[in-house]
């Protein structure tokens, strides 16, 4: 997959996000708590849209060329530092499209100005902790239900940024 890019989230996109959130709610629930009722209809998603997008959050569309193939969020952003989380589509799992999408997702997260971002991850999801693991994200803790990583986007000398899908190293 080189063709991996974040878009940010818009109106337009909500009967194609509602699709791809349609097709792959079965594989999200397995691994991510479920969506609130909002994306159960193409109505209440494009006014959910319309929420987020008037929000202080950073939402993003994870694409292969036109298509969605996940979603990569910075939220709760406060004091140089956010949230990050993320969903690759069922069919687009074990190619590299969340490693690309957290690279992409931590340029962002430099052109905002953020400095540290923190991630929460369920301990039954070792692809999410391997992706964060090549990332360059540390795991500093653990709660009941979930692994919690951090990266803080000045740490180059120690985590290298990863290169780009197809770039040379």
């Amino acid at each position: 997959m080189d063709d991996i890019t974040l878009t940010p989230l818009a109106l337009a996109d909500a009967g194609a996000l509602y699709a791809f959130e349609r097709a792959n709610r079965a594989w999200f629930e397995a691994w991510v708590p479920a969506r609130p009722e909002a994306y159960r209809t193409p109505e209440s998603l494009a006014a959910l849209i319309e929420e987020q997008l008037a929000g202080p959050d950073a939402m993003f569309l994870i694409r292969s060329g036109p298509q969605i193939v996940g979603r990569l969020n910075l939220t709760n952003i406060a004091e140089g530092a956010a949230d990050l989380g993320y969903r690759v589509g069922e069919a687009a799992c074990g190619r590299g499209v969340a490693t690309e999408a957290v690279r992409l997702g931590l340029d962002a997260a430099r052109t905002m100005g953020l400095t540290a971002i923190n991630v929460r991850v369920k301990p039954d999801n070792p692809a999410s902790a391997q992706v964060l693991a090549k990332s360059g994200f540390d795991r500093i803790g653990t709660e009941p239900a979930f692994h919690i990583f951090r990266r803080t986007l000045d740490d180059l000398a120690r985590h290298p940024q990863v290169p780009a899908k197809g770039a040379q190293a």
